[in-house]
């Protein structure tokens, strides 16, 4: 599983890595935090890692070189979210992908207040519980100077955001 992978001196390398389907769980993300790899890519959809798991990426110094990261669909809530927006580790992401979490206003809150994720320039929160008025926040945060595409679902068919912003909603 994801713990073998992560302790495996033969991928000390691995730039990329995608475990998407592959139940990694709040277990697996935690080995992979503390893996030797030097990641720049990391794609875990559907594994069910959690708010534990999430936290436990986001805590690790050693994720420190991740610019694109894939969390869709693994029942992070604000606890998760929190904890990825206040990373002092994840600062080089451009994109980050939290699609079909249980994120709601709290979580979407934080990302928005958020000024340790400076570098994003994709965000994709399609599929979560939040409304238009945090949207809008987000869509004019400040700290996001390189945002150009922001998916929000059918929220932001209601988002006026910044000009240079492309909000993506569906119906």
């Amino acid at each position: 599983g994801a713990e073998a992978r992560a302790s495996s001196a033969q991928l000390a390398n691995l730039r990329e890595l995608n475990l998407r389907f592959n139940a990694v769980g709040s277990a697996g993300a935690l080995a992979l935090a503390g893996s030797t790899f030097r990641l720049t890519r990391l794609h875990l959809g559907r594994n069910g890692i959690a708010n534990q798991g999430a936290a436990a990426l986001a805590n690790s110094s050693r994720l420190a070189g991740l610019t694109h990261l894939d969390l869709h669909e693994n029942a992070i809530g604000n606890l998760g979210v929190q904890a990825i927006a206040r990373s002092p580790h994840l600062g080089r992401l451009s994109h980050l992908i939290l699609e079909k979490n249980h994120i709601n206003d709290g979580g979407v809150q934080a990302l928005a207040d958020s000024t340790a994720l400076r570098e994003l320039a994709y965000l994709n929160l399609e599929a979560n519980e939040f409304g238009p008025t945090v949207a809008t926040t987000l869509a004019n945060s400040p700290h996001f100077p390189k945002m150009r595409q922001l998916l929000l679902g059918p929220v932001g068919l209601l988002v006026r955001p910044r000009r240079d912003i492309i909000i993506w909603g569906r119906r």
